[in-house]
């Protein structure tokens, strides 16, 4: 029972991202973008002893970021 509740939100969510869809698609003038951008939340940076040196590679001085969100939006 729980199983065919989730299966009907999920069509229920999709019904409704395909009727926004089609609204939009009906629109006779071009969509112009107003604003947009990208951030970074969280992670975390992981790092290592030393510097790094572009002529010799090396694990020295490297750093690794993860463990985050990057999102990239528009707003019309």
């Amino acid at each position: 029972m729980r199983r065919s509740t989730s299966i009907l939100k999920v069509l229920a969510a999709t019904g409704t991202v395909l009727a926004g869809v089609s609204a939009l698609a009906q629109q006779t003038e071009p969509l112009a973008i107003r604003e947009q951008g990208s951030f970074f939340a969280g992670g975390s940076v992981a790092r290592t002893r030393g510097t790094y040196d572009n002529n010799a590679p090396s694990a020295e001085g490297q750093s690794i970021h993860g463990d985050h969100l990057y999102a990239f939006y528009q707003i019309p």
